[in-house]
């Protein structure tokens, strides 16, 4: 899977033993997933009705159906993208039992794979092997003394001594009790260059190997299209309740502009401003906030609903 410009065996033996050290030691806590950890963001509206969160937290939530597979979400800037990956990380270990994930924002002009690798502390080297080691960590291989026993047993039961199956049954087992790890790769805009590129290629594979969800949000229909068609289909996909018709690897992806239900969002404002629904005055027959329209951003309502507010003193 993976090469070295260095044949010589004792700097493959040394790059390995930096590699097993790095993986046994801060990547494995890196990845963990702690919902009680303090937050160091603040969400500007509530992340869980985002429609952006509910398409994402069905695909994790699902692992009978999903997993192994790299989704490609495109939509437009403030529309809940970053706090709703963010939160699906931090907070989800209270909801289902996601126990390693991680969340990386890629920075303007900096390759991703830099930004990774920079974030994480991967051990400077000559190609991306330490992009396998994140996967081991990210799938929880042998994490314990335990865990590796059990594996070892359940491996001697169904394979005798026939260790070629190992990575596939490392696959099958981790459903056991164990949702698929998460991945999300945010803000990922503009032109993909070759190191991306090689980057994301060994990604579709080892997320499929390792049984990762792997969600790629981008604000750039040219970028999203371009992931969505480097895999042919097999393993990127745009992420579904966002796109129209069916997808077809060879063209570009139907996407669809990401939208808050009125009734939602107006519950969202009262909750915020509940003096406006006290009020009356901006609140339609039906009882959502007049101001709130189809296709009305939340940063946008809020906006609006403050200026409102501000006008209430008083009242």
């Amino acid at each position: 899977m993976f090469t070295t410009k260095n044949k010589n065996l004792e700097a493959i033996k040394e790059r390995d033993r930096r590699l097993n050290s790095w993986l046994r030691g801060t990547l494995r806590n890196l990845v963990k997933v702690n919902p009680d950890k303090h937050r160091k963001w603040r969400p500007k509206f509530f992340v869980t009705e985002s429609p952006v969160y509910q398409a994402m937290i069905k695909i994790a939530a699902d692992t009978n159906r999903h997993n192994g597979k790299v989704w490609v979400l495109y939509a437009k800037s403030c529309s809940g993208k970053t706090v709703s990956g963010r939160y699906l990380v931090e907070q989800a270990g209270t909801n289902f039992k996601l126990k390693r994930g991680m969340f990386i924002g890629k920075e303007e002009g900096d390759p991703l794979v830099s930004k990774i690798a920079k974030l994480i502390g991967a051990p400077d080297m000559d190609d991306l092997s330490w992009v396998n080691a994140l996967f081991e960590a990210l799938a929880g291989v042998e994490a314990t003394k335990f865990e590796k026993m059990r594996r070892k047993v359940l491996l001697s039961c169904c394979f005798s001594e026939d260790m070629n199956h190992y990575d596939e049954f490392h696959r099958v087992t981790s459903y056991i009790g164990n949702e698929a790890p998460v991945m999300v790769f945010d803000d990922v805009r503009g032109e993909l260059v070759d190191e991306d590129k090689r980057f994301l290629e060994i990604v579709f594979e080892l997320c499929n190997l390792r049984r990762v969800n792997v969600f790629i949000l981008t604000d750039d229909r040219n970028t999203a299209n371009e992931l969505c068609k480097m895999d042919g289909g097999n393993r990127v996909k745009p992420l579904p309740g966002f796109y129209d018709g069916r997808h077809s690897p060879d063209e570009d992806v139907n996407w669809t502009e990401e939208t808050w239900m009125v009734e939602d969002l107006s519950n969202l404002v009262f909750s915020y401003y509940p003096r406006i629904k006290e009020n009356g005055q901006y609140v339609g027959d039906d009882g959502n906030a007049v101001f709130v329209k189809e296709g009305t951003l939340p940063d946008e309502a809020l906006e609006v609903a403050a200026a409102i507010d501000s006008g209430l003193e008083g009242w």
